[in-house]
């Protein structure tokens, strides 16, 4: 566990900010246990702290970090895109992945990505109709109703859109202590220099946690490599001649 912030003050030494490291990750669970904060899910996010996970790069990492809280007896709510250029939602590993995260008694929400349906914004109809079928072909994966859901770089609209089945992830209570947090704040600052707060969504990206920090540049890269790589791989197989010259 790292020095609190008041003894980093008095000793003078610098205040540091949070490596995405996943036993970095683990004291961040450890210290928030500790100041007495109560984790609750998106539907209580008034009364607490809210682990918000948007899966974007590694559902693999997404488990990982979904065992690591576990062990804390902390629930996350895991938002996970059923449409992904790195994910491929028809694969029974990716079925497994999801019901493997939810049966460690994490709630399993969708993260919804208009951008990969429409070019120009959608009308409100076609917007809820296409979260609504994603919500359903999730629930059929994970065995379980998906009852939230979040949206890849959420506008204004997003972020205040009413769901009639569904809890908008995004829609957070308009209160002015009431914060949002991102994994990406904490590793430019130190945590909560100026105490933790009583309630806040903190939305962690799993795919950027590794066994050791890397920069976000260097990781990002990763999986656009092992993604062209995937693709290479596939039009591999038609073993389409060279023509000649």
């Amino acid at each position: 566990m790292e020095d609190s912030v008041s003894e980093r003050r008095a000793t003078g030494r610098p205040e540091r900010p949070l490596r995405l490291e996943l036993s970095a990750y683990g004291q961040l669970l450890h210290r928030l246990r500790e100041e007495g904060r109560r984790f609750v899910d998106v539907r209580q996010r008034a009364d607490g702290v809210v682990l918000h996970h948007d899966v974007e790069l590694s559902l693999s990492r997404a488990l990982t970090m979904a065992r690591l809280e576990a062990t804390h007896r902390i629930r996350g709510t895991y938002c996970i895109p059923v449409r992904s250029s790195l994910h491929d939602a028809s694969t029974v590993a990716f079925a497994r992945t999801v019901r493997s995260i939810s049966r460690l008694g994490h709630e399993v929400g969708l993260q919804f990505d208009p951008a990969a349906h429409w070019e120009a914004s959608p009308s409100e109809a076609a917007l809820l109709s296409e979260i609504d079928r994603e919500r359903r072909a999730l629930s059929r994966l994970s065995k379980d109703p998906v009852e939230v859901v979040s949206f890849r770089r959420p506008t204004e609209r997003l972020s205040r859109l009413e769901l009639p089945d569904a809890i908008n992830a995004c829609r957070d209570p308009e209160e002015p202590s009431y914060r949002v947090v991102t994994d990406r704040e904490l590793r430019d600052t130190e945590p909560f220099p100026d105490g933790v707060p009583e309630r806040f969504r903190l939305v962690v990206h799993p795919g950027l946690w590794r066994p050791v920090a890397q920069s976000e540049s260097v990781v990002v890269e990763t999986y656009r490599q092992e993604a062209a790589s995937a693709v290479e791989s596939y039009f591999d197989a038609f073993d389409i001649p060279t023509p000649r010259r």
